[in-house]
């Protein structure tokens, strides 16, 4: 028979050999997802290639520039890494999970009646984005409030919510207020707090800008070269 023949040169193979095998086959399928469409060589993208790059991309929203190094590009695309990207994240302030994973912000909110007999939403945020971050709304079913504030680590700011309609207030109890609660990541934790006050909360939501560091693949039909530069930080 000659399985067992085969086997036992499987066997003997050296791994370092089969390793060197499949590092080889992922070369290989990293080039043909780059340069798919072939590389058609362009001497101005060459002299750029391993350094600091701003790539202009024009989309439906209009202008919208990368800066970061230009690593790869083919006929098709460019390869661009350590972009500094701007994020936009909903979270949900009802959410008490969502919003103590996510790390960058802490909460403390409280509700209240104010003398007319209204509710009110006092919402406290404390910043630990090591970059910073944006906060700019606050949003629910025929609610806007805008807040259009930046944040360095360490900022703490404060809002009173005072003009939330009647409807996103369906499932607030009066009789139990005034509640309140602090959300923050675990590792900054010292109890496990209230979360009734959850229970009570309208379903709002707040719009955070942030700022990563991401690698970008951009359509070159639609990409320009402006000039190389040193890294800008971007927002």
């Amino acid at each position: 028979m000659c399985f067992p023949m085969a086997w036992n040169c499987i066997m003997r193979a050296p791994i370092k050999t089969l390793f060197q095998t499949q590092d080889a086959r992922l070369k290989k399928i990293t080039t043909q997802a780059v340069g798919a469409m072939g590389n058609s060589f362009d001497p101005i993208l060459e002299r750029h290639l391993g350094k600091p790059v701003v790539i202009e991309l024009m989309n439906e929203a209009g202008k919208e520039e990368f800066s970061g190094l230009l690593r790869e590009y083919s006929q098709g695309w460019l390869s661009i890494f350590d972009c500094q990207v701007k994020l936009n994240n909903w979270l949900p302030l009802g959410d008490d999970l969502r919003l103590t994973i996510q790390r960058d912000l802490d909460f403390a909110m409280e509700i209240s009646l104010m003398d007319d007999g209204q509710p009110i939403l006092s919402l406290t945020m404390e910043c630990f984005a090591s970059n910073g971050l944006r906060c700019k709304r606050i949003e629910g079913k025929e609610y806007r409030f805008d807040l259009d504030v930046d944040m360095q680590k360490g900022d703490r700011k404060s809002w009173q919510l005072t003009d939330i309609p009647a409807a996103l207030w369906s499932k607030l109890d009066r009789t139990v207020l005034p509640l309140f609660i602090q959300l923050v990541a675990p590792e900054r934790q010292q109890d496990d707090g209230n979360n009734t006050i959850l229970d009570y909360l309208p379903d709002l939501y707040l719009l955070v800008e942030s700022v990563a560091s991401a690698d970008v693949i951009v359509p070159r039909s639609r990409a320009v070269l402006r000039h190389s530069a040193a890294f800008v930080k971007q927002g």
